[in-house]
């Protein structure tokens, strides 16, 4: 990678959206020199924000890969299960149960999946009778790096729940793939980590990242600022799917199951922007254009009601008295969306 033998690199560029037509772009070997740094035979160092153009390259496509998060851990054989797997049928994934920890407790438990174990033709069979819950796959397996060279499928930069559209995508292009019952990983729930975060919690004490701390100062609590981001991560996902949607090359089932997926972010994205809504969170200030997503991805005549259903559906689960001035919030929701 430092070498002196090349006097540039072709890599594909990370383009806004995944796309069947992945552009290509020259990067000049000093430019590389400059921002990597070997540090042993397997590492190397990096100043550079968002890498994945660079470790996420047109493969062979029979390679099988295995995602795995920095702070979590594989177990002794999970790898050698997953060969041996991959070697006795052509499956396109090979996905394996996990335990999680949760640190502050110290204590591991057994995962809270409920998809029963088995095999299936495709991933458009496996996501058609998936339930109505939201769908992420990255680390729970191995599969052929082909799925992500048919789609250029990338990870999305500065986004949460990235696991959710990554999963989904990977699966809709996916043939044979086996749910099996070993378990292959361990994964680490920290306070304050991605989905573990509560009301009363404290902003870190650590820095967060840098595209969350550009958003602290509009926020008095670590809550409404998970929040909002997450509620912008939503309605981004759902975009995502729906530009997927949107293409030729998609079949009628494949769109049926991305119109399916896109609908539960939406919902997420619009039960979030409600509390947003009500707690005035989201008044003036609004930098990652909420806003204007919603309403790209629902029409403007239905987006106040659809907004206002999930008001309802909230309210009901909890008996909430806020049942008793619904046209009040319904006029607030759409005064949202009306003003300039």
């Amino acid at each position: 990678m430092g070498g002196g033998d090349y006097s540039e690199i072709k890599i594909k560029s990370q383009t806004p959206q995944n796309s069947f037509n992945p552009t290509t772009q020259t990067i000049d070997c000093n430019f590389i020199s400059k921002h990597f740094r070997k540090i042993s035979h397997n590492h190397f160092q990096t100043d550079l924000e968002d890498i994945t153009p660079y470790i996420i390259q047109k493969m062979p496509d029979d390679l099988y890969i295995h995602f795995i998060d920095s702070d979590d851990f594989f177990s002794p054989h999970c790898i050698e299960l997953c060969i041996k797997l991959a070697s006795q049928k052509e499956y396109d994934i090979i996905w394996h149960d996990f335990n999680m920890f949760f640190q502050s407790l110290n204590i591991t438990t057994a995962s809270s999946h409920k998809q029963k174990f088995g095999e299936w033709e495709s991933g458009v069979s496996f996501l058609k009778q998936a339930s109505g819950a939201p769908f992420s796959w990255v680390w729970k397996g191995v599969f052929r790096a082909k799925l992500l060279n048919c789609y250029n499928l990338r990870f999305q930069y500065r986004m949460d729940y990235e696991d959710c559209d990554f999963g989904i995508i990977l699966f809709l292009f996916a043939q044979k793939i086996i749910y099996t019952n070993f378990i292959g990983l361990t994964y680490l729930i920290r306070q304050h980590s991605l989905s573990n975060f509560k009301k009363r919690d404290p902003f870190p004490k650590t820095d967060l990242p840098k595209h969350l701390e550009e958003l602290k100062p509009y926020f008095h609590s670590y809550f409404n600022l998970k929040k909002y981001f997450g509620c912008y991560c939503y309605f981004r996902i759902a975009n995502i799917l729906n530009t997927l949607q949107c293409t030729q090359k998609i079949s009628k089932d494949q769109s049926q199951i991305l119109e399916k997926h896109k609908n539960i972010f939406i919902a997420l994205g619009s039960r979030s922007l409600l509390c947003l809504i009500l707690t005035n969170k989201i008044k003036n200030f609004d930098s990652k254009n909420i806003k204007s997503m919603a309403k790209q991805l629902i029409s403007a005549r239905n987006i106040a009601p659809i907004i206002f259903n999930q008001f309802r559906l909230l309210a009901n689960s909890l008996r909430h008295r806020f049942l008793l001035y619904q046209n009040l919030i319904l006029l607030r929701i759409k005064n949202f969306f009306n003003q300039k």
